[in-house]
Formats: C-alpha cells, structure tokens, sequence
C-alpha cells in the first residue's frame, strides 16, 4: 500500500534527517514504504524479529495526525538515540522525529515483554494495563 498524501509530505520533510540504521540491523530496519494503519503491528514484528539484544525498544504513543490531532502511533527505538518509524520506513534522530511529527511516547518495551505479549494478547496493541498484566505475570 501506497503512504499517503500527509505521510508522504512528513517524509519528504524529514529526508534530509534520515539516518542508517546501526552495523546489524539494517536488515530488521529497511527502508521501505510501511503499511499505514499498521504502526502496531509493524513496529511490533520488527522488535520481536530482530535478535533479544539488539537493543530494540517498541514504543507506543502519539503523534501527529493528518487532521492536525494527536494520534496513537508505535515506533521503534535503535541504539544511538534513533527512532525507525515502519510507516515511514527510516530512522531518524529522535529530536528530529519528535520535533517534526510531535511525537510523545507514553510506554516502552523491551523485547522479552513484548514476546510475552504478543504471546498472551490477540492484538499488537496499544495494550491495556490489564493484559500488561496478564502477559508478564505467567513469564
């Protein structure tokens, strides 16, 4: 699927900012046209994915909405203070990001917790406190 008129002007925004991905993880972080829609589910395979001490972190929060609100988004945090946006299908420098699509993060998972999770949810989220607990109750 195609980005969209506004993720398409985001990108184009932030070309200049784009980064490479650290020495290893190109390949779990390519760049690519993303799904939009699939935040979550994308940025999610790409934690689990990638190996357990890859220092990938899933995030979850808001960002910039094409109506100009604030929308649920998932991103990917790298080692070095990058952020890789699997919609967008880069990495950037997280001042850069957070600047420029207004992004807040409000929760942060390691790899193991995500696997647990992904292994107790039937959705890759935002999760609720509730099945946060469920998930890393029975690891």
């Amino acid at each position: 699927m195609p980005l969209d008129a506004q993720m398409t002007r985001t990108r184009e925004t932030l070309v200049k900012h784009e980064m490479a991905p650290p020495h290893g993880l190109e390949g779990f972080l390519p760049r690519r046209d993303g799904r939009p829609g699939k935040c979550f589910e994308d940025a999610e395979g790409i934690v689990l994915h990638a190996a357990p001490d890859a220092g990938l972190v899933l995030v979850h929060g808001k960002c910039l909405a094409p109506d100009g609100s604030q929308a649920l988004h998932a991103w990917v945090e790298v080692p070095g203070g990058l952020v890789y946006d699997a919609v967008l299908g880069r990495a950037y420098q997280w001042e850069v990001y957070q600047q420029t699509v207004r992004a807040v993060a409000y929760r942060r998972y390691n790899a193991s917790q995500v696997a647990a999770l992904a292994k107790t949810t039937d959705n890759h989220g935002p999760w609720t406190p509730e099945e946060e607990e469920r998930a890393f109750n029975l690891g």
